[in-house]
């Protein structure tokens, strides 16, 4: 090959190569293509997999709590009716009520029971309904005693879904911090290997120059020698 030739073909790959760096400070990733680090692009690879595993499963857990706040809301508000109608029952016993006033109470019995109906009916999350055969019976303290056990189990439910949206946080989070160390470019790195290829590409044209005016100079000196 000719030196210039030779030249030419050693600036085409110094540009290929700059623009690899250019393209990796640009991005900030120095696994760009397989041919940048096979071995570490498939662990990277792995890790953005178990990264995305994570977010779906704290998207999934997420939802679930979501559904058991609604559940707890609609227990909630059972309780408040089944604690009225208790109120109500013990005032219904007092003996110097008209039958009236008793009928009157009864009403609002009646009234607060359809209620507490409702809320296993219509309570719903995302088109589920959420207390979907749940049923309290017995006398108002029973039922108010069934209702806070429901509510007993939500509120442990929902403390192991928190716990596993942490957990599962901080697994994605290690998992980011790993991939990160293999797969982001150290831009102070690339940037002063960008600074000695222009040094040594600046260098190499310099000498190609030199070369071509001494072959110049020697062409001329042949020719006068004739």
């Amino acid at each position: 090959m000719a030196i210039s030739g030779l030249g030419g073909y050693n600036n085409s790959v110094n540009n290929n190569y700059n623009k690899s760096l250019y393209g990796k400070i640009a991005s900030g990733n120095k696994l760009q293509r397989a041919a940048d680090g096979p071995s570490e692009l498939a662990i990277a690879q792995k890790m953005e997999s178990q990264i995305r595993t994570q977010e779906a499963m704290q998207q999934n857990a997420a939802m679930d709590q979501a559904y058991q706040n609604i559940k707890d809301s609609g227990l909630a508000g059972m309780v408040d009716y089944a604690q009225s109608i208790n109120e109500l029952s013990v005032r219904q016993m007092n003996g110097t009520m008209s039958a009236s006033d008793k009928m009157a109470i009864q009403n609002q019995i009646d009234q607060y029971n359809a209620g507490m109906n409702d809320m296993t009916t219509q309570t719903k999350y995302n088109e589920s309904y959420v207390l979907k055969g749940f049923k309290a019976e017995g006398t108002p303290s029973e039922v108010i005693g069934q209702i806070s056990s429901a509510r007993s189990e939500v509120g442990a439910q929902t403390n192991g879904l928190e716990h596993r949206i942490r957990s599962s946080k901080v697994e994605a989070e290690n998992t980011v911090a790993a991939k990160s160390r293999i797969a982001d470019t150290d831009i102070a790195k690339a940037s002063s290997q960008l600074k000695k290829n222009q040094v040594l590409r600046d260098y190499q044209n310099m000498m190609q120059r030199r070369r071509m005016d001494d072959e110049k100079r020697k062409a001329q000196g042949l020719f006068m020698g004739l």
